[in-house]
């Protein structure tokens, strides 16, 4: 079962680019494709869209090269990356002060949720439950993590 399974996802992960391939929209013979023109695409096209194709042709004139549009896609991706760095630091931080406290608090937890087990009426389970909530409120965190 496990090899036919790998085989299924190995040949459902080939078909993927024939049929992303198949979503390309085609035009007739002399006509050229148009911006989008309606409220929300059409503006974002001018506010992103348009600047970083500005950008990207800056970049290959720039370059020079045969494959100059392509080193320009790879240096735009490079500046969207550093752009974005300082969230993405910071929410590896969060994530990371989360399993930490996690750690911490996981023995209390596993007496608590054993307790909630062998409960046998709702009430108890729901005294249970606010001993679980204090353990998360004293140790400065919270039963869902939040993402940053």
């Amino acid at each position: 079962m496990h090899k036919s399974k790998k085989f299924v996802t190995l040949g459902l992960v080939s078909l993927l680019p024939l049929i992303l391939a198949a979503c390309a929209q085609t035009t007739k013979k002399g006509t050229t494709m148009k911006p989008p023109t309606d409220p929300f695409f059409g503006t974002f096209y001018k506010v992103i869209g348009m600047p970083l194709q500005h950008l990207m042709e800056w970049i290959a004139s720039l370059v020079g090269t045969a494959s100059s549009y392509g080193i320009a896609i790879i240096v735009i991706t490079l500046l969207v990356r550093l752009i974005v760095l300082p969230l993405m630091l910071r929410q590896q931080r969060t994530m990371t002060a989360y399993q930490e406290k996690q750690k911490i608090i996981q023995p209390q937890l596993k007496i608590v949720q054993e307790a909630t087990k062998r409960a046998k009426t709702p009430e108890q389970q729901m005294a249970m439950n606010g001993y679980m909530r204090k353990i998360y409120s004293a140790n400065g965190t919270s039963m869902i993590p939040s993402m940053g």
